[in-house]
């Protein structure tokens, strides 16, 4: 059977957690556990000694299939979401002669990562620790493709996590377990992103995931042993990793799009302010929704859809100020706060004026149009600098603001078509990007799909761009919008967006008290290893 070896070890690691599982804590008690199968060590087991009761588990397979540093280093930083973690040596559950987890098939990793799944079940130390319920299986390089494989094979468990997988090597076809569909947080390096399309195409229809890709990152970028080692993207990416985690573990991702998050019950602190400011010599109608108990904050600048600045837009603004943020207004159009333009032609002309391929005057004007909301904002009582969000149309803008080089913390585009605008052809266009783009898009959006989507990062790297990319399967265009429930709207890809945004405002400490904001959304936001 499966048991646990007496010899216990303990360390103590400091970590942060924003979220509801755990409070934050100096210090956690760590122990590790050798855990056997007929007489071979299988796994170490990691959890928090002061946390008690059954949790959710992790399994953890390194890049070389064995247990290493790197791997017990990461599950340390993942139990501070209140799991338990395992690390599992794959050559020692009796699968495979071979010693190179590279040469591994899809069979064998699968056959693999059932037994681990089972031993972290069912072993003494686990069996009053780990809730069989909720296990969920992260792997890095080859090991990502372990996650994969069992995915592929059918096997039961919650979530996987792939890092950095050897995509030309990825299984090729899926079919998964019918009692547990299980989630797919998938990062691939930007080395990697030629494979991006034979992936999502691979995965099919069935297969919850999402994609995340930063800017500058080789294969095996988070291996802080490794030469392609990226401080800043590995701990991003764990970030990213503990919130898909969590929503996981606490089954938010099965929650319906039946109410507006944070903003049904508007709170009375929250104040709204009409006025005017300029562009250039155009006046133009604007609106700041802010908490007054908070004197000192981010603002954040809403570039609005092809309809205007609508319900939907101030919407946006509410539920931006509940967060914590100084929420600016950007009119794009000259017409009044709230009003929607309904027709077909108008929108299509309206939005042709500012934004069209290849025009680089349109889109020079339609930055400066952006950045007089910006200038505005930053003018008020407490403002502490700005950063810019868009959906569809205004999705485009904050895209073209990053561009053609304006100054934002962060720019942040939801389900935006990437346009061509800014020619960098031209020797008068030599500003460099400012700030960091961060880009949510579904699947099915082919504004940001394909061959698109791939020159457009290159375009970006090229010039030393700082990005991320996120891609929600089977996410429609406009799936942000509560107004399309039913149509369009999808609840998960909107949540785990808008983690994502507070994730990025968190590690640049741009948030209320950099993170500690009572008005931040009751998700995890940020771990921090």
């Amino acid at each position: 059977g499966c048991r646990g070896k007496g010899n216990l070890s303990t360390m103590w690691k400091s970590t942060v957690l924003v979220g509801l599982l755990l409070a934050a804590s100096a210090h956690a008690a760590i122990v590790k556990t050798d855990i056997k199968l007929n007489d071979k060590t299988v796994g170490k087991f990691v959890h928090d000694d002061d946390v008690e009761g059954v949790k959710p588990a992790i399994i953890l397979v390194s890049e070389t299939g064995k247990i290493n540093n790197f791997a017990i280093d990461q599950a340390e930083a993942m139990i501070g979401i209140g799991a338990r973690a395992m690390v599992i040596d794959a050559f020692m559950f009796d699968e495979t002669t071979k010693t190179d987890i590279a040469t591994l098939t899809i069979g064998e990793m699968s056959a693999i990562v059932i037994k681990a799944i089972d031993a972290t079940k069912t072993c003494e130390v686990c069996q009053s620790a780990v809730d069989p319920s909720k296990i969920s299986v992260v792997g890095y390089g080859s090991g990502a493709n372990a996650v994969l494989a069992a995915a592929a094979k059918g096997a039961t468990f919650n979530a996987g996590i792939a890092y950095t997988p050897i995509l030309s090597s990825a299984p090729t076809s899926y079919t998964l377990s019918a009692s547990a569909k299980p989630r797919l947080l998938i990062m691939p390096d930007y080395d990697s992103i030629a494979m991006l399309a034979d992936l999502e195409k691979n995965l099919g229809d069935e297969v919850h995931y999402e994609v995340f890709i930063q800017y500058g990152t080789k294969p095996w970028f988070n291996v802080d042993t490794n030469g392609n080692y990226a401080s800043d993207q590995a701990k991003r990416a764990l970030t990213q990793s503990a919130s898909f985690l969590t929503a996981v573990f606490m089954g938010t991702f099965d929650i319906a799009g039946t109410t507006i998050p944070n903003v049904q019950n508007p709170q009375t602190k929250i104040k709204s302010e009409d006025f005017t400011y300029m562009d250039g010599n155009e006046e133009l109608a604007g609106r700041i929704v802010r908490d007054s108990t908070i004197s000192s904050a981010h603002a954040v600048v809403v570039v609005p859809a092809w309809k205007g600045f609508d319900s939907y837009a101030i919407q946006r603004l509410h539920y931006l100020a509940n967060l914590g943020y100084i929420a600016m207004s950007a009119n794009i159009y000259d017409l009044p706060i709230g009003y929607s333009v309904e027709d077909m032609d108008l929108r299509i002309g309206n939005l042709t004026q500012w934004r069209v391929a290849g025009d680089n005057d349109k889109g020079a004007a339609f930055t400066r149009r952006i950045d007089a909301a910006r200038d505005h904002v930053l003018k008020q009582d407490g403002v502490t600098g700005a950063s810019v969000i868009g959906f569809c149309f205004g999705g485009t803008g904050a895209y073209n603001t990053y561009r053609f080089g304006s100054d934002y913390d962060v720019h942040a585009s939801f389900h935006g078509s990437m346009i061509q605008t800014r020619d960098f052809t031209l020797t008068s266009n030599n500003a460099e990007f400012k700030g960091y783009l961060a880009m949510y898009s579904g699947t099915t959006d082919e504004g940001e799909s394909g061959d698109l989507l791939l020159a457009h990062l290159k375009e970006l790297s090229d010039r030393n761009g700082k990005w991320e990319v996120t891609r929600y399967s089977g996410a429609v265009h406009g799936y942000t919008e509560w107004s399309r429930a039913g149509s369009g709207y999808q609840a998960w890809a909107e949540g785990r967006s808008f983690e994502s945004f507070n994730a990025i405002m968190d590690m640049k400490k741009l948030t209320v008290g950099s993170g500690a904001s009572s008005l931040a959304a009751s998700t995890v936001l940020a771990l921090v290893a």
